[in-house]
C-alpha cells in the first residue's frame, strides 16, 4: 500500500509527532510514506520513514488553486499513491480530490475544531465533504461528524502515543507544574501565569518555545504580575520529559485543543494531568484518579484544587494509575486500528 499524507505547513508540535510515529510504524508494516508538505517554509521532519517533499518554498501569493495546481503538477511527474491522508486543514480534502482529478481515495485527518478551522479560512463541512472518508481523533469531532457526514464513513481513531522511557515511581508533592509544548496566545500560558499569582507555594516549569515577541511578553507578565522568580523557561527540548521527574502535575489552560498529545505523553510517564475543559482531555481525565478538569478560565476552581494538593485534603493521583489510564492509546493499537481503515478503502 502506499499513502501519503499531505499537510500544509510543519511546526515542532504534537500534530508532526503524531505523523512521525504513524508513518514509522506503517513504515515497519510494509505500507509506503510520503509526507507532502505544501509549504516548505520549515522544514522539521526527520523520520527515515519516509519521503518528504516540499512544494512551495513558502507561503506569498498562494491561493486553493496554486495548491491545487501545485500538486497536481507533483503527481504529474511522481507516481500516485493508493490513498491520502489530508490533514490539518479542511480544505486539503478539496485541493488533494481536484489534484488527483478525484481518482485517488482521500482521507480528512483535521487535528482542530472546525471552528477554529472556518474562522482561520481554511474551509468547513463544505471542503470535508469532498473526502471518502474521516478520521476523527476526539468523541467531540467524531459526534460532530456523524451529524453531517455518512457514519459509516466516520472512525474514530484517536492520536497514538509512544512510550517515553521516563516512569515515576512516585508522586511528587514537590508543588511544581509543568507546561510542555508550543507557547502561543492560544495555549493560554498567560492564565497559567495568573495561576501562580494565587498559589503562591507552587512554581512553574515552561518546556517550550513561540515566537520571541510573544514569549517576551510572557516574562514581562510573570515579572508585572511578581511570579518571574517561580517560573523557569526552558525552552525548546526533543526530550522534554527529562525536566518532568520532579514535577507535581502537567498544566493546560488552552481555548482549544483537538486531542492533546502532550497530556498522553505525561500520564504514561506518571503525571497527572490538570486540565480546563477546553484543552481536550475530557475523554481520558478522571477527576482524582489520573489527574482533574477545571472549568475555563474559572481561577477559583484550580486554585482550590492545588490548595487541596498542597494541603493534603486531596491526594496526589498515583503514577500507576495515570499509566493505566493511558494504555488503550500506545500506538500499537491505534496504527493497527488505522492499517484496518485503510485497507477497507484502497
Amino acid at each position: 500500500m502506499k499513502v501519503d499524507i499531505i499537510l500544509p505547513v510543519g511546526n515542532k508540535g504534537g500534530v508532526e509527532n503524531v505523523i512521525n510515529l504513524v508513518s514509522d510504524y506503517f513504515y515497519k508494516q510494509g505500507i509506503e510514506i510520503r509526507i507532502i508538505q505544501l509549504i516548505g517554509e520549515t522544514r522539521t521532519w526527520q523520520t527515515e520513514s519516509a519521503s518528504c517533499f516540499f512544494i512551495f518554498q513558502n507561503r506569498e501569493g498562494l491561493s486553493v488553486e496554486l495548491f491545487i495546481h501545485g500538486l497536481y503538477e507533483f503527481y504529474t511527474q511522481n507516481s500516485m499513491p493508493d490513498i491520502i491522508l489530508a490533514t490539518s486543514w479542511p480544505i486539503l480534502s478539496y485541493v488533494c480530490k481536484q489534484a488527483t482529478n478525484n481518482k485517488v481515495k482521500v482521507i480528512s485527518w483535521i487535528h482542530n475544531s472546525l471552528d477554529q478551522c472556518i474562522n482561520a479560512r481554511r474551509g468547513g463541512l463544505e471542503e470535508l465533504s469532498y473526502a471518502d472518508a474521516h478520521w476523527a481523533i476526539s468523541r467531540d469531532i467524531f459526534d460532530q461528524y456523524t451529524k453531517e457526514f455518512q457514519p459509516e464513513n466516520i472512525h474514530l481513531v484517536f492520536n497514538p502515543i509512544e512510550k517515553t522511557g521516563y516512569a515515576l515511581e512516585n508522586a511528587n508533592n514537590n508543588n511544581i507544574l509543568l507546561y510542555v509544548g508550543r507557547i502561543d496566545d492560544v495555549k493560554r500560558v498567560d492564565f497559567i501565569l495568573v495561576i501562580l499569582a494565587v498559589c503562591k507555594n507552587w512554581k512553574l516549569r515552561i518546556v517550550g518555545d513561540g515566537e520571541k515577541e510573544f514569549v517576551a511578553s510572557l516574562k514581562q507578565l510573570s515579572a508585572q504580575i511578581n511570579v518571574d522568580s517561580r517560573v523557569e523557561w526552558v525552552g525548546w527540548s526533543s526530550d522534554p520529559w527529562q525536566y518532568a521527574c520532579d514535577a507535581t502535575a502537567l498544566v493546560l489552560a488552552s481555548e482549544y485543543e483537538g486531542f492533546p498529545m502532550v497530556a498522553l505523553e505525561a500520564l504514561s510517564v506518571g503525571i497527572p494531568v490538570i486540565s480546563n475543559h477546553s484543552s481536550g482531555t475530557n475523554e481520558y481525565i478522571i477527576n482524582d484518579y489520573n489527574g482533574y478538569i477545571y472549568e475555563n478560565e474559572n481561577l477559583v476552581d484550580i486554585s482550590n484544587y492545588l490548595l487541596d494538593l498542597e494541603t493534603g485534603v486531596r491526594e496526589i493521583p498515583k503514577p500507576s494509575d495515570c499509566r493505566q489510564s493511558v494504555e488503550k492509546y500506545y500506538l500499537s493499537t491505534i496504527c493497527e486500528n488505522m492499517i484496518q481503515i485503510l485497507n477497507a478503502y484502497v
